[in-house]
């Protein structure tokens, strides 16, 4: 059995494919380029580097969200795409159950973050016993001072935790200042992942999918997968904001 992998809820772009005895190819770039352009490119270019047929996949795994929006419709459509012209399954997976995956053989809880504008991020804790995955709090759309409260309730416990995502690499290159995770990374239990640690793998994707199927989780699964945003698009709210005054403005003509 072999499995085509597609991330596209990040700046970062990913595309894997494996059997059940080897990861065959993994290519990732982790720069904020346009996805629709180098998505398909990207699949194409890992597929002729190691002389295999789109033909011969089973199944496709992608990235449902949170995340990106747009990035996340060009995942979900694609993976969608190849699954419906090749008549194989297609398993849709969290982006930050998966972020987390990059920590699986942890004895730590991991907070797993996706930047959700306005200073507020997408947020999901997990652990994992035996390699396998627990959900502590499931993804919720959160500020990082709320973060960084729940992050000390857990130490209080005893718990070590890694905060991982781009909630850190964000602090690192100064995009976002908090006085509180700064005065966090002295206290003993707590990480933040290392740079090359802190996007999606697309290999997890595979790993992921594999034991779905194996489980026999798979054939309760939908034909096709929908993107999980959330909240609503940032352009979206924009527009309700300012459709809300137009009528408020009306209101007030109206009532002379």
């Amino acid at each position: 059995m072999k499995i085509l992998a597609i991330d596209t809820s990040s700046a970062s772009l990913g595309v894997a494919l494996c059997s059940e005895k080897a990861m065959l190819a993994e290519f990732t770039q982790n720069k904020a380029l346009t996805h629709s352009e180098k998505l398909m490119p990207l699949i194409d270019t890992m597929l002729k580097n190691i002389d295999e047929d789109i033909k011969l996949v089973d199944a496709v795994a992608c990235t449902t969200g949170p995340g990106s929006f747009t990035g996340i419709r060009i995942g979900v459509s694609t993976a969608n795409a190849f699954a419906m012209a090749n008549g194989i399954p297609v398993i849709g997976i969290s982006s930050l159950e998966a972020l987390a995956h990059n920590f699986k053989y942890a004895d730590h809880v991991i907070v797993s973050t996706m930047y959700a504008q306005r200073d507020d991020y997408y947020r999901g804790i997990y652990s994992f016993e035996d390699a396998k995955i627990r959900i502590i709090k499931s993804e919720e759309a959160i500020s990082k001072d709320d973060i960084i409260i729940e992050i000390r309730e857990m130490m209080k416990s005893q718990k070590k935790v890694i905060l991982c995502g781009e909630m850190p690499d964000r602090y690192r290159t100064g995009l976002m200042e908090s006085e509180e995770l700064k005065n966090l990374t002295k206290e003993p239990g707590f990480l933040i992942a290392d740079k090359n640690l802190n996007f999606l793998r697309s290999s997890n994707l595979c790993e992921i999918a594999f034991d779905i199927i194996t489980s026999g989780k798979a054939v309760d699964m939908p034909r096709y997968i929908e993107p999980v945003y959330i909240r609503k698009p940032q352009a979206e709210v924009q527009y309700e904001e300012k459709m809300a005054k137009v009528k408020a403005m009306q209101s007030m003509k109206d009532r002379g």
